[in-house]
């Protein structure tokens, strides 16, 4: 059977749990995956996000199935941030209505991804908080060795507000550096006309089956990650964290961020206040100090070893699915 998982369902339950679940009808793990986000153990059913809407149909069939559903977005507020791209926050909008509003409001069982998100659940259902785990582990410092900075922001269109904060402070370090690139990921510009920078490189959309190798294999120096002080951004896992260390870097974060105090300012990453001339300011020293972010690196993937616990991960969907 072919299957194609959403990012969320990799990383909150098949990294840790893939060898328990099933891929084809004579196997004998006690999972059974009923769609591409779906899965099944006994009684319990468990749903990622969503799935098309004939495994929905099926899974709500069961009148007598005990629903968990998994969100790592804040879905409920979503809706009413401006910030997100129009066509984003309908697609949002949606998972708290029609078939997969059902399943959320029949679960015995919500678990999300930041404590942060524990209050927009609805009333009486208990929750849990559960963090991202990848497969992979972060690479060593080989690419320090190389003439350039290669700066970089792994977030997509959700993140417009942060390339349109970012833009004059790109702009600003481009001008006053030679030796620094920039990458980001969109299928459309999100910087305007510094677009055309031949030091800036805009890298296309990938299917995540694609994306997750990619990641594995690409270097960069410094990660950026402001995030806008709006009720969505605060609802973001800590996945960024993980994303960049693998990329070979450790990142500017925003001072605000709900996640924020998992960084130890120049010791695993930076932090910065949502100021732009304190942003170019924190880059354009960074740039210059290529033995500093290695060591930051360092530390960043002393911080991934900690966060990125397969086997806690392991154990709670052992206890909360299987009832081990």
């Amino acid at each position: 059977m072919f299957w194609i998982p959403i990012p969320t369902t990799d990383l909150y339950f098949l990294n840790s749990c893939q060898d328990l679940t099933k891929h084809f009808p004579w196997q004998q793990q006690p999972v059974r995956r009923l769609g591409n986000n779906s899965f099944q153990c006994g009684n319990f059913i468990l749903v990622i996000r969503s799935d098309k809407e004939e495994v929905l149909h099926r899974v709500l069939s069961q009148k007598a199935a005990e629903i968990i559903y998994l969100v790592d977005d804040d879905i409920w507020s979503a809706p009413d941030d401006g910030t997100l791209p129009e066509k984003y926050r309908t697609k949002l909008a949606g998972l708290t209505t029609g078939l997969v509003g059902e399943c959320i409001n029949r679960a015995s069982h919500i678990v999300v991804s930041s404590n942060i998100l524990s209050d927009k659940v609805p009333a009486n259902i208990p929750v849990s908080k559960l963090s991202p785990c990848w497969h992979i582990e972060p690479p060593d410092e080989k690419h320090f060795n190389q003439e350039y900075i290669k700066l970089v922001h792994l977030g997509t269109n959700s993140h417009k507000a942060g390339y349109e904060f970012l833009r004059p402070i790109l702009e600003n370090v481009l001008d006053k550096t030679s030796h620094v690139t920039f990458t980001y990921y969109s299928n459309t510009s999100l910087l305007g006309a510094l677009d055309k920078h031949p030091r800036i490189i805009r890298q296309s959309l990938m299917r995540w089956k694609k994306y997750k190798k990619h990641i594995g294999k690409k270097r960069f120096h410094l990660g950026l990650y402001p995030i806008l002080d709006t009720p969505f951004n605060q609802g973001r896992s800590h996945n960024k964290i993980l994303e960049y260390c693998l990329t070979g870097c450790a990142a500017v974060f925003s001072k605000n961020w709900y996640h924020s105090g998992l960084i130890e300012h120049g010791t695993n990453g930076w932090l910065c206040n949502n100021n732009q001339q304190d942003w170019s300011k924190v880059i354009l020293s960074l740039v210059e100090k290529p033995r500093q972010l290695q060591t930051v690196f360092a530390g960043a993937s002393q911080l991934f070893g900690q966060l990125n616990d397969l086997q806690y991960q392991r154990a709670f969907w052992k206890h909360l699915l299987l009832k081990e």
